[in-house]
């Protein structure tokens, strides 16, 4: 919940030619595509939480992203390259690499276009429940195909993969920022803390597949009617599939009913029923997703960035729907707890 492109919101520049700044990242990125400084453009796109800059390149017709990143403080930075070109030729749709040059810390990609599953959602665009169905279908052979690429041995380094202790480490994410210096809680209930305990429990006994561990609307990019590219996958590791996918349906960012939902649910199923068993442990991932999601949204409000707030009352209301479906008393009744303390606030 780190990573580029959090809530879809990234700070737009004028475009200003390259020759006239004083920019060797970009300098570096023009010559890597061959290109004349002084026929390229640059728009500055922004920062994300992961440590990494965000330019597009422009070149009459021809568009490219440059991401300069740090991979110091965040590691996992670096294998992006490595990662795009596994799940490239495993056909998983993600934006194609032109340059990687590592000595710089520069990746230059394919651009993939402004809009992503958030801001067609946003817009009503009619033909977004088939777009996504889509998307379902392709995230299941990205657990599926992707697996099995990032099993061989010549396969990237991943992150750790989930276990009890990043499942815990999500949970005191969510204690410390969100029931504690966002709402005033000194501690999670104990109750509360024993069924996501048991959350975890049943999430690590389901199959692991190579998961994106952030996947959610703004890290879907649409190209077309039908096309579109997933990004932001340097944290994947090997997890449960139900994670990912109830990340992208009780995404806070966006609302998706329940029959949509639903719908959706099976239609990953039917592209994947060998991984069949998300069903039993759906609405649990969604627990434990959105627990990871407002403790990462408190976190950076704790920085500053308090923009992320606006997200905690769905992602709440989602919580407390989970909750329902998972037969998880304590934790439905202590998101009713929170959604209270959050509407008794002052509107800004």
């Amino acid at each position: 919940m780190t990573g580029g492109l959090i809530g879809g919101e990234f700070e737009r520049a004028a475009i200003v030619g390259v020759a006239q700044l004083e920019n060797a990242a970009l300098k570096e990125a023009v010559k890597a595509l061959c290109w004349k400084e002084e026929d390229a453009a640059r728009e500055y796109l922004g920062k994300s939480g992961s440590n990494r800059e965000f330019w597009r390149l422009i070149n009459g017709d021809d568009r490219a992203i440059v991401i300069i990143y740090d991979d110091v403080e965040r590691p996992e930075n670096a294998r992006y390259a490595s990662i795009t070109k596994m799940l490239l030729k495993a056909g998983i749709s993600v934006p194609r690499i032109y340059a990687d040059i590592k000595e710089h810390k520069i990746l230059v990609m394919e651009d993939v276009g402004r809009d992503s599953l958030e801001t067609l959602m946003a817009k009503s665009a009619p033909n977004a429940l088939k777009l996504y169905k889509s998307v379902v279908r392709e995230l299941a052979k990205f657990h599926l195909q992707g697996t099995q690429a990032a099993l061989e041995k010549d396969a990237p380094e991943l992150e750790m993969s989930f276990d009890s202790n990043l499942y815990k480490w999500e949970h005191e994410l969510f204690e410390k920022y969100m029931a504690g210096e966002y709402f005033g809680f000194d501690k999670l209930p104990d109750d509360v803390a024993a069924e996501l305990k048991s959350v975890a429990t049943d999430l690590e006994r389901t199959r692991p597949v190579l998961v994106h561990r952030d996947f959610q609307s703004t890290n879907v990019l649409v190209k077309g009617e039908d096309s579109f590219a997933f990004i932001d996958y340097q944290g994947c590791r090997l997890g449960s599939a139900a994670y990912d996918l109830a990340s992208l349906l009780y995404d806070p960012y966006v609302e998706i009913g329940e029959k949509e939902r639903n719908l959706l649910l099976k239609e990953y199923v039917h592209a994947a029923p060998e991984l069949g068993d998300v069903v039993k442990v759906f609405h649990k991932a969604a627990v434990q997703r959105l627990v990871q999601a407002l403790g990462a949204y408190g976190r950076l409000a704790s920085v500053g960035k308090t923009g992320f707030l606006k997200y905690v009352p769905r992602a709440l209301d989602n919580l407390l729907l989970a909750a329902d479906e998972a037969d998880l008393d304590a934790v439905g009744a202590f998101a009713e707890e929170l959604i209270a303390r959050e509407n008794m606030r002052p509107k800004a």
